[in-house]
């Protein structure tokens, strides 16, 4: 292939890449979540929202459309330059997608072998960078094309290159065009499967040691997560947030869904447990709060770190480890699995993080974070929390 098609090859995928890091981008900004079927393997949301979604403070999907965007404009100079021109702007094309390239394995090491999950549109990218690397290096191994006779190097190759460049624009916004209407509208529709049939307000809110805000208030949020649920540690500060700017207004529990067969998730049921002896004891939210905190992301999935917090809310952790001794004495364990049982066999809960609002005189329903925030801003739900 001669170096002009390698170089329309180069603006038709930087254009992919700027339709994937755009959509990436507009998840950040509009605080929805891409089009992402999360299983045991694959969690787009647990990735993105990660800390590692972040460098220095910013989305690292901004810096990502920041560079597919440097790489179309270079290979488009490109497609108009020759001689020294044409030699910097590919040396230029070339680093920047070997960076690129290298920063992208970075990622996906980081999201198998410290977050526990893959994310679709991110391995999705990375791919796009290594083809637009390995387009760069053929590009720069062939050299500078020929131009053809009566034509020079600023008309030749560039009628067709807005041509590609122009096809592949209007491919990339129409695609963005659906893919963001899809995201808004997934925002503000609750979980598909939901029912809240067969199920008790009792057993939905569990011991009374779980519950906070006055009895009276008329809109009840129940949290369902997992403690090292990468999403679930992300949105944990952000409703606690949004119960503290409600005070007085809304009413709050916790239901366990511990995702015990994922990598990772090892101490989430001992975890779980050790929150219902805290609720026992009047402590579960100062608990909960400490295993939440960010800087015992790593220290919650060892017991040991488990018990260490435990000790530090002021829990007897003597009687603690009598209780979780199932052999002994199984209640705490009966009551985990009581919320895992009623989130998957009769809630129909698909996954964790997930929100469960319950308005006054409305039927209960459902939402991932960004659903719930919506919802909770609808006129009819901010009225009963004014």
């Amino acid at each position: 292939m001669n170096p002009t098609l390698l170089n329309r090859a180069a603006i038709a995928l930087s254009m992919v890449g700027v339709y994937i890091a755009g959509v990436l981008s507009y998840s950040h900004a509009a605080r929805v979540e891409v089009p992402c079927k999360a299983d045991s393997t694959v969690n787009c949301a647990a990735v993105v929202n990660s800390p590692f979604g972040y460098l220095i403070g910013i989305p690292v999907a901004y810096l990502g459309l920041v560079t597919y965007l440097v790489i179309l404009g270079l290979a488009v100079l490109r497609g108009r330059s020759s001689g020294a021109q044409w030699q910097r702007v590919t040396k230029a094309g070339f680093a920047l997608t070997l960076v690129g390239v290298a920063f992208s394995l970075y990622l996906q090491t980081i999201s198998i072998s410290t977050i526990g999950q893959l994310c679709a549109w991110c391995l999705a990218s990375a791919v796009t960078m290594l083809v637009l690397f390995i387009v760069h290096g053929m590009i720069s191994q062939r050299g500078e094309p020929e131009v053809e006779e009566g034509e020079t190097a600023s008309t030749a190759g560039p009628r067709r290159d807005v041509t590609v460049l122009a096809a592949m624009a209007i491919l990339a916004v129409g695609a963005f065009g659906v893919t963001a209407s899809s995201m808004r509208k997934e925002l503000l529709s609750a979980s598909s499967g939901f029912t809240f049939e067969g199920v008790t307000m009792e057993e939905v809110l569990g011991s009374p040691g779980k519950l906070k805000g006055p009895e009276d208030a008329k809109v009840l949020v129940v949290e369902v997560a997992d403690i090292n649920c990468p999403a679930c540690r992300t949105n944990y500060p952000k409703m606690k947030k949004i119960f503290a700017d409600n005070a007085g207004k809304m009413r709050m529990s916790f239901i366990h869904f511990p995702l015990f067969n994922k990598p990772g998730h090892e101490t989430s049921i001992a975890g779980a447990m050790m929150s219902e002896y805290a609720a026992d004891n009047g402590k579960f939210w100062e608990f909960m709060d400490r295993v939440f905190d960010e800087s015992n992301t790593e220290r919650v999935k060892q017991e040991s770190g488990l018990y260490g917090i435990a000790g530090e809310v002021g829990l007897d952790i003597a009687d603690l480890k009598k209780k979780m001794d199932v052999d002994r004495d199984s209640t705490l364990l009966d009551r985990v699995n009581a919320d895992f049982y009623n989130c998957v066999e009769k809630m129909k809960i698909g996954g964790t993080p997930a929100f469960i609002l319950a308005p006054e005189g409305v039927q209960p329903k459902s939402y991932g974070f960004e659903g719930f925030e919506a919802a909770i801003k609808e006129p009819g739900i901010a009225s009963l929390l004014k």
